[in-house]
């Protein structure tokens, strides 16, 4: 019988002498290789049992006992860190001997401890069940008074400190970590040790296999519990950051080299950042205070850098968080200040070098965000709803919202704003989670839905957008989900006709693939179409519109068809299936259309605002769907001939009366039939131009249908010619609208007339268009008929004008014209460079008439401006947009043409016309242009550029210039060229207007140049030389080239000498406060003069310091941030050098403003707006530099630094050179302010009939620009009470050169006041009889009225008492 069964056998027998005579012959060898014999069976033996028996068998205080429990424990360690035991063996082992370890002696707990950290020393495989005994053992040892220690003596407290320094101190194997993080979690530790251990582990992690990693985590929170919360999360997001960052960069590196090293699987990682994200948010759930950590941990790196702190891993863990609800609210806040923050931060960035030089642009947020949704697909479930949250978070905090007098901003231009890269970014989040992720897709399109449904009056153009690129990229996914689509077309007769017509667009490619769906809208629009609200007819109209131009129609449909009630109703009848619909296509598309044509009748009788939208959607049916030209031609024909006159004898032609409605003395319009004649000769035209296509392709083959086309249009061509000879030959009488007529807005005759001349006016300009459109152009005749047609319009135009008061420019722009896109710019082309031989002779006649040619160039001015103000044109082809892109090619190549070849046109040298020059308006609508193609089409600017000069090409060509950047500056040097001809020629006030409109084009040029480039320079250099040498009066056109010298100085300059060298000539011009000062003259920029200085170039110089002590501002609280960072981990030499750095910059732009301001606040700046922004800006730099106290204050708490020379050298020059003579500037100001209210009041009290209430509204001016004396009073008085402090800390006197401001509050007039005290004292007899029980006597009362009388408000610094902090110092 082996040992181990002997020995097992005796304690089941309860023999305790025959086990203890065994024990004793037994020696230490013998029971070790017993205990190891039993591990290594598969059961694993009763080695817990052994155990158990030996140290029963060694009881008590013998030495011999104490070295074999010793010895056995020992041996058990071995066999739990060697032997492959079982879970429960262990287990058993690990607390058999955790009930022995306190009774272990000192010696033989130090022993022990010993053997653990030999073994994280040696770096021995350590199984974890082993290390569960060393806290026990760490804790026995602490209990302990001594502990010997080799020759010494140590408390056990000592001893243990000792057992955990050599621990931490040591080299741990990375298979080790997770077992000692387990440890360590058990341990009684101090904070320091706490944080040693922690640092300790999160430096080992890079060690530490990706597997075993999450595990790891889970340790380091449960020691978190402990302390030091922060330290972990930071620790651990700074790390799987960095790891994600080298996993995207060796991807990108293999995607350009195949053979590049890939040392980190991206599966891998992925998989376990999403096992982290879940060990962290169920601790946050388990302790909310590890939560509200993780909110501070990402609002302090907010203020450092945005895009940092939004790492992919950072948003996945805060959207997984954020699913507690307690924490929902504020992440999402965070999340939308931090991404919008970044965006706005970039902004800063790219528009000011001093900022970039010092906080470099990092990632964009856009990548980050779109890569947390990419890493999403990685089975991360809990982070997936918070995507969808986030997205429609940004969607709703940031699109468009409606604007001043309910006007919306979604159709203003692409600025590419903040608040809009937010949106976008929300919409791309949407838009990729829908993709990738089949789970939220219904969730995603049902909130979707709800906003356009539910958002009323608010713009929704961004969720529509939405909707339409979820169609367009993911068709066949939204089939799975067509009963949330059908819902929102319920509602569709309830939205605004802009949103239902959005929505309809976006939905329009899943008609296409499900019949049924089409056939709910079908539905939806014949309700729509008869309900009593006016919008929901348009939505119904401009929804069946949508459908013709979608859907293709490949037969010619007759009249007979389209009259047959048959066809009208069979296809909502006809279930056809998507799959067999390819069959018969045409017979299935026809059917739809007519039924859809069927319907469009109707709204010949309904409103006018309806007819209008059919009228203008028609000949775009009719230009997207031929085959239904005879059908529409053959509708628009017959509703005008309800109002055409067929009698040739018979003038007018055009029977008006029918086109109003009249009810007592309301009249209305109740058919725009200028819109339906210029519907109607579209149509015409686009036919016409069909058959002759038709004709060249020589098909023989002409069937019944084509006949009636033919014969159709032949009628309408006879009809329109008649009617142009007809409306030529009509006079104003005959309409009743000549100069005798009444056009007053007050009576319903004037009402009537005025919408009699509106329709007449249409139909002048509808067929001026078919004439010119129909006509031979080389024919003399055509341009004479042409005229004619103009000079009626111009006639009825111009007695318009006068009768209804609308003699202002902007009366004129508002009247909407009908001539086309396409024949404004034919005719801007033909009247400017058209050099054809055959055409001169019209050309000539249309040339000669002034009017009409700015009539032209008018039209198209409007034409552009509505295109930069809505995004589109009246009329047809007014919504395509790369027709409207080459129309702003074509007339912006006219208008450059017409003002670089004829700067001054023979009739403006001749006499003086009225309004501006031709070449002058040329130059205004090719600015427009410009800031079109900037906003809309930003991507084509260069290629544009190429269009609009073709001389341009030529010139590059030559230089070999084939870059983008090279084609904007070759075009910004022609422009700089026209500038400076003006300037050197003789002065005139139209040339000065001249220039500024070509300043302000290269202005929007120059943000396509690189703030870095050569080219960026040279315009620089420009426009800094003309600043310099050109002494120029004009006001607008000195502000546009300040203006420009001041926003490129800014983007590739970080010095603010400008500013200075501005300041000191406006001082020289403007003069001293005090005028017996005698000011050097300084001549810097020849601009800044007598006339430009005040208030024109001020003005602007006080704006531009504004944004530069905001840029420094924003530096200084970014290393404000930094600094709070850096206290809670280790910083090295050289981050403290970077911040040496940027506080000498920062301290040396300070120092060059307040030199600026010394000489501004000596100036005699001007009553008016000049005084309240230079307070404002005075207040604004004591504000900085009390930011910039603060920040001194934190370095010395945190004992991060010290002050530098350079600050101290800032705080003497504020106090030499701008403290004391900012009170020189509020006396000066007051004593002005109060002459001009001295001469108010007089001049009010000697004219008080004529002009009531002017000295009162001269007061109230006067006290709107004082009222900012007590703003910079208490900003100054701030920055010196952080000063005084920040001596204190720092132990340097900053105040040797600060004269302490005095007590502001009041002074005391002497003279008042002993006049106050005699006529007191003559009254003391009466106070004497006054009766006891008044509590307060007449005249102690009427005393301190008095003496409040007497104490005037002042803020003079003489003869004023000092304040408290001064009696002090």
């Amino acid at each position: 019988m082996t040992l181990g069964k002997e020995l097992l056998d005796l304690a089941s027998k309860e023999e305790k002498d025959k086990l203890m005579r065994l024990l004793k012959r037994a020696t230490n060898d013998e029971l070790s290789e017993m205990l190891h014999v039993h591990a290594g069976r598969r059961d694993g033996g009763n080695v817990a049992d052994l155990i158990r028996i030996i140290f029963q068998g060694a009881s008590g205080s013998e030495q011999i006992a104490m070295r074999r429990r010793l010895y056995v424990y020992n041996t058990a360690i071995s066999l739990l860190q060697e032997e492959d035991l079982t879970n429960r063996v262990a287990s058993e082992i690990v607390g058999f001997l955790l009930m022995e370890t306190d009774s272990l002696p000192a010696s033989h707990l130090a022993e022990l401890a010993g053997v653990f950290t030999d073994a994280v020393k040696s770096k021995d495989p350590t199984s974890g069940k082993a290390f569960e005994l060393l806290p026990k053992i760490i804790s026995s040892l602490a209990a302990k008074e001594t502990v010997a220690y080799g020759n010494n003596n140590m408390t056990g407290v000592e001893y243990k400190k000792h057992v955990i320094n050599t621990l931490t101190s040591s080299r741990w194997d990375p298979h080790c970590v997770i077992h000692l993080a387990a440890m360590f979690r058990d341990v009684a530790l101090s904070s320091d040790q706490l944080k040693f251990v922690i640092t300790k582990i999160l430096r080992l992690c890079k060690d530490v296999d990706l597997q075993e990693l999450p595990p790891l985590v889970y340790q380091l929170l449960l020691l978190s519990t402990k302390g030091h919360k922060k330290l972990v999360l930071q620790g651990l997001t700074t790390y799987i950051s960095e790891q994600d960052k080298l996993c995207k960069d060796q991807q990108r590196d293999q995607h350009f080299n195949a053979e590049a090293l890939n040392t980190i699987s991206q599966d891998a990682l992925r998989h376990m950042e999403g096992t982290v994200i879940l060990h962290v948010t169920f601790a946050v759930k388990q302790d909310q205070e590890l939560g509200r950590e993780f909110i501070k941990f990402l609002k302090a790196g907010q203020m450092i850098d945005s895009s940092a702190i939004l790492s992919p891993f950072n948003v996945a863990l805060a959207l997984s968080v954020a699913q507690i609800h307690r924490f929902e609210e504020p992440i999402y806040d965070f999340l939308k200040s931090a991404i919008l923050k970044s965006f706005k931060d970039a902004a800063r960035q790219k528009s000011s070098h001093w900022i970039a030089e010092l906080a470099p642009i990092s990632t964009d947020v856009s990548e980050l965000i779109l890569d947390t949704v990419q890493n999403s697909s990685y089975g991360w479930d809990h982070v997936t709803q918070g995507l969808v949250q986030l997205g429609f978070t940004l969607m709703d905090a940031f699109g468009p919202k409606v604007g001043p007098l309910g006007k919306s901003t979604e159709h203003q231009a692409s600025t590419n704003s903040p608040n809009q890269q937010a949106c976008s970014l929300g919409c791309q989040v949407l838009l990729t989670t829908f993709k990738a992720h089949e789970m939220v897709r219904p969730d995603i399109l049902e909130q979707l839905l709800n906003r356009i449904v539910t958002k009323g009056s608010a713009p929704v153009s961004h969720y529509i957008g939405l909707l339409a690129n979820t169609v367009n990229s993911a068709p066949q996914i939204l089939l799975d989900s067509l009963r949330k689509v059908r819902e929102a077309l319920d509602y569709l007769a309830f939205l605004s006709p802009s949103s239902a017509e959005g929505l309809l667009r976006a939905v329009q490619p899943l008609t296409k693939l499900n019949v049924s769906l089409k056939d709910s809208l079908m539905l939806v629009l014949r309700k729509a179409m008869f309900a009593r609200q006016g919008d929901a007819r348009k939505i119904a109209v401009s929804g069946y519109l949508q459908i013709l131009q979608s859907f293709q129609v490949y037969e010619s449909l007759s009249a007979s068809q389209l009259s047959s009630q048959s066809y009208m109703s069979s296809s909502s009848q006809t279930l056809v299936d998507i799959h067999t619909r390819s069959h018969q296509p045409s017979h299935y598309e026809a059917m739809v259309c007519l039924e859809i044509l069927g319907n469009l009748r109707r709204c010949f009788t309904q409103q006018a605002d309806v007819r209008l939208i059919l009228y203008e959607g028609l000949y775009e049916v009719l230009y997207n769907n031929s085959k239904l030209k005879d059908t529409i031609v053959e509708m628009l024909s017959k509703q005008w001939t309800r109002y055409y006159e067929p009698d040739e004898d018979i003038l007018p032609p055009i029977k008006l009366n029918q086109c109003i409605m009249a009810q007592a003395d309301q009249v209305s319009s109740t058919e725009p039939v200028s819109h339906l004649l210029q519907s109607l000769c579209h149509c015409v035209l686009r036919c016409k131009k069909l058959i002759l296509q038709a004709e060249d392709d020589d098909d023989e083959d002409v069937d019944e249908d084509d006949e009636h086309l033919r014969s159709l249009i032949q009628q309408q061509q006879e009809m329109l010619s008649s009617l142009t000879q007809r409306m030529i030959k009509s006079d104003l009488e005959d309409f009743e609208l000549d100069k005798s007529a009444d056009f007053s807005q007050t009576s319903g005759v004037g009402v009537k007339n005025t919408i009699f001349a509106n329709l007449v006016l249409g139909v002048y300009e509808v067929l001026m268009v078919y004439n010119s459109t129909n006509n031979d152009r080389s024919a003399a005749t055509s341009g004479e008929q042409l005229l004619q047609l103009y000079g009626k319009y111009h006639k009825l135009a111009e007695i318009l004008r006068e009768k209804s008061g609308q003699k202002n420019k902007a009366s004129q722009k508002a009247v909407r014209s009908l001539l086309s896109v396409k024949f404004v710019a034919g005719m801007m082309k033909a009247l400017f460079t058209d050099d054809n031989p055959d055409n001169q002779e019209c050309l000539a006649v249309l040339r000669e008439q002034s009017d009409f040619v700015r009539y032209v160039v008018g039209t198209a001015i409007q034409k552009v401006q509505q295109l930069n103000d809505k995004g589109h044109c009246d009329g047809p082809a007014g919504t395509n947009q790369e027709k409207l892109y080459r129309f702003c090619c074509l007339v912006s190549r006219v208008f450059l043409h017409k003002f670089t070849t004829d700067i001054i046109t023979p009739a403006d040298q001749g006499k003086k016309e009225k309004g501006k020059a031709v070449s002058s308006l040329c130059l205004e609508g090719l600015s427009t242009a410009v800031s079109v193609v900037c906003s809309r089409y930003s991507h084509r600017v260069a290629d544009y550029l190429r269009r609009i000069d073709p001389n341009l090409n030529a010139e590059g060509s030559q230089r070999n210039t084939v870059s983008e950047e090279d084609t904007v500056h070759l075009h910004i040097k022609k422009l700089q060229r026209l500038v400076m001809g003006i300037l050197t020629a003789d002065d005139d006030s139209s040339s000065i207007k001249d220039a500024i409109q070509l300043c302000h084009i290269i202005m929007l040029l120059s943000k396509h140049l690189h703030s870095n480039g050569a080219q960026f320079a040279q315009l620089h250099d420009w426009v800094s030389k003309v600043c310099a040498e050109q002494n120029i009066d004009d006001s607008g056109l000195a502000k546009v080239l300040m203006s420009m010298l001041f926003t490129l100085t800014q983007q590739c300059n970080s010095s603010v000498s400008l500013l200075l060298d501005v300041a000191q000539d406006i001082h020289s011009q403007i003069g001293d406060i005090d005028e017996e000062v005698v000011v050097e003259p300084s001549t810097h920029y020849s601009i800044v003069n007598k006339k430009t200085a005040a208030p024109t170039v001020l003005l602007l110089l006080m704006s531009q310091i504004d944004r530069s002590l905001e840029e420094t501002e924003w530096v200084l609280l970014r290393m404000k941030a930094e600094l709070a960072s850096d206290s809670d981990k280790d910083t090295d030499g050289n981050g403290l050098t970077q911040h040496e750095d940027c506080e000498r910059i920062v301290c040396a732009r300070l120092c060059r403003l307040t030199n600026t301001f010394h000489e501004l606040i000596q100036s005699a700046i001007p009553v008016g707006p000049c005084v309240d922004a230079t307070f404002k800006a005075v207040t604004r730099i004591y504000t900085t530099l009390t930011i910039l106290c603060k920040y001194y204050l934190a370095v010395y708490t945190q004992q991060a630094g010290h002050l530098p020379e350079r600050f101290e050298k800032l705080i003497k020059s504020v106090a030499t050179l701008l403290t004391q003579y900012a009170y020189g500037m509020i006396n000066y100001i007051q004593t002005s302010q109060s002459e001009r209210l001295n001469n108010a009041t007089a001049k009010g009290g000697k004219a008080k009939d004529k002009k009531k209430g002017e000295g009162d509204s001269k007061a109230k001016g006067v006290m709107r620009e004082t009222k900012g004396i007590p703003a910079l009073v208490y900003a100054i008085e701030q920055f010196e009470q952080y000063l005084i402090k920040l001596s204190k800390k720092s132990k340097v006197d900053l105040m040797q050169h600060v004269k302490l401001s005095t007590s502001r509050d009041f002074r005391i007039n002497q003279q008042a006041l002993q006049d106050v005290l005699d006529r007191a004292s003559g009254s003391s007899s009466e106070e004497e009889s006054s009766s006891e029980d008044e509590t307060q006597p007449p005249p102690k009362k009427s005393k301190m009225d008095s003496t409040q009388k007497a104490s005037t408000s002042s803020l003079s610094t003489k003869g004023e008492r000092p304040s408290k902090s001064q009696e002090h110092h």
